[in-house]
């Protein structure tokens, strides 16, 4: 995953509570798959797909990602790429409005968990 964190963090109870709180409010509103990943299982491993309706995925993965990094530090990805929340305890998500597959991306990487992408995509 692009732009990952380096180094040691300390485990934050806060920190780690919200983020919890914030994936399981999700959970309300998006899809997820057998292991609990948002969205359902994409083209490569590590890949998830969330459908939007034509005309939105920007919004809803924008969304997605403002209502997931609740209570974390903002910032801006290398380049102007797109944005980060950072939780204290490591973890980090990402959202770039434009991937390389021309659609929105959020990437989720919790500390202690494996990584993924959730690629926003517009139904056919």
């Amino acid at each position: 995953m692009g732009g990952g964190c380096s180094g040691n963090h300390e485990w934050s109870p806060s920190s780690r509570d919200q983020l919890d709180h914030n994936i399981e409010a999700l959970k309300t509103r998006y899809p997820t798959s057998r292991n609990g990943w948002f969205g359902r299982p994409g083209d490569r491993q590590y890949v998830q797909v969330i459908n939007c309706e034509p005309g939105t995925s920007a919004a809803v993965a924008e969304r997605f990602f403002r209502d997931i990094g609740t209570g974390a530090t903002r910032g801006d990805l290398r380049g102007g790429k797109g944005y980060y929340y950072q939780f204290d305890d490591g973890s980090r998500i990402q959202f770039r409005p434009v991937s390389s597959r021309m659609d929105s991306v959020v990437e989720i990487s919790i500390h202690n968990k494996k990584d993924y992408k959730i690629h926003f995509e517009e139904k056919k």
